[in-house]
């Protein structure tokens, strides 16, 4: 077997560790990047990889990056861009910056590396690492989405500027590998969004590269390791059950309710209606009280946040209802309806309704 000599950005963990630890098994020469110094950097480096730091949330950081690789003079057959960042707009106050920064990771550092590349490769591949999402999006994680899209745009636009000597090709997976915290329920929800309902492990990703090294005829291309999740969506929604539904009806509680003088000095009585929609076919199949909802918990928290409570509005006891129905991220949708009883005169009631849907990703 020929050595080979081996760049990886981003490989101080999960994938990019995986990455580089098979290629050092296979007795080839690999340079890395790695923004935190971790203990699998350290593994890496007592391994004989070459472990160089680099932050490439700047420009200067990623020509930082590319002077060190230009003192070294190397020549490298593969160059794997899997340097990444996971953030999401509901996490960040700065939503400007995010969209800079995603963009800044993902897109133009693989492309001011690639631009300077040729200066050590005279042939040989560019492998991408992107995202399923760059296919079909992100209501939760906008920008990252946006900016995987991009990479997928600049596999095209390279593959096109190296031929023929350099093939450029990438790999869009979804949900690779779990993190040590994920618990069982999430696993199983996550597994469900794919038609193999299977989350394979790091390995999966280190046998799509070495399909692309093997390969002597493609380029421009991606590699989709997603179990066919958008063929798993349009299936799910002609074969598998509806959501369950669990109603909470007529929930008779007292707390204080309204801006007038007597309002506040009073309890007064609320009728509350819950309606919570989350997928129940496991505990449908199973029959274990672990796989459903727990509707009892639910109501002792809407009882202790409602009489323990003081509200001016009706909007604003509803809306706090609510967010308790739809705390558990199993819960695809929630509605909540309270009435204030003799709140108007010659009415019965006065009543508002409030509902949250899951996003789809």
């Amino acid at each position: 077997m020929t050595t080979k000599h081996i760049l990886i950005t981003g490989a101080g963990q999960r994938i990019g560790y995986a990455l580089a630890c098979h290629f050092l098994n296979q007795s080839h020469q690999v340079t890395l990047s790695y923004r935190t110094d971790r203990p699998q950097v350290a593994d890496l480096r007592a391994r004989g990889a070459r472990c160089l730091h680099a932050d490439f949330s700047t420009d200067e950081g990623v020509y930082s990056f590319i002077d060190h690789i230009d003192a070294l003079n190397p020549t490298f057959d593969t160059l794997i861009h899997n340097a990444s960042s996971w953030d999401s707009e509901k996490h960040s106050q700065d939503i400007a910056s995010l969209f800079d920064n995603m963009m800044q990771i993902h897109a133009k550092t693989p492309y001011l590396i690639n631009m300077a590349a040729p200066r050590w490769m005279q042939q040989g591949d560019i492998i991408h690492l992107t995202d399923y999402v760059a296919q079909k999006g992100s209501a939760k994680h906008t920008a990252y989405a946006t900016s995987k899209a991009a990479l997928e745009n600049l596999t095209l636009s390279f593959a096109q500027k190296m031929a023929p000597s350099i093939k450029v090709n990438s790999i869009s997976p979804a949900l690779i590998m779990f993190n040590d915290g994920d618990d069982e329920a999430y696993r199983e929800k996550a597994r469900r969004k794919s038609l193999l309902r299977s989350v394979p492990g790091e390995q999966e990703v280190v046998n799509a590269c070495e399909f692309i090294l093997a390969s002597q005829h493609m380029t421009g291309q991606s590699i989709k390791l997603d179990a066919a999740a958008i063929l798993s969506n349009f299936r799910d929604q002609e074969t598998t059950m509806n959501d369950a539904v669990i109603k909470i009806t007529n929930l008779r509680l007292r707390t204080y309710i309204g801006f007038n003088p007597d309002e506040q000095e009073k309890k007064q009585d609320v009728v509350i209606n819950v309606e919570i929609h989350y997928p129940g076919h496991k505990a449908c199949e199973e029959d274990n009280v672990d796989d459903a909802l727990n509707y009892k918990d639910i109501t002792k928290a809407i009882i202790d946040y409602v009489e323990n409570g003081r509200f001016l509005l009706l909007e604003k006891l509803v809306a706090g209802v609510l967010e308790i129905t739809r705390d558990h991220h199993w819960v695809r949708y929630a509605q909540v309806t309270i009435d204030k009883p003799h709140a108007l005169r010659f009415a019965d009631s006065v009543s508002l309704s409030l509902s949250w849907t899951a996003s789809e990703s």
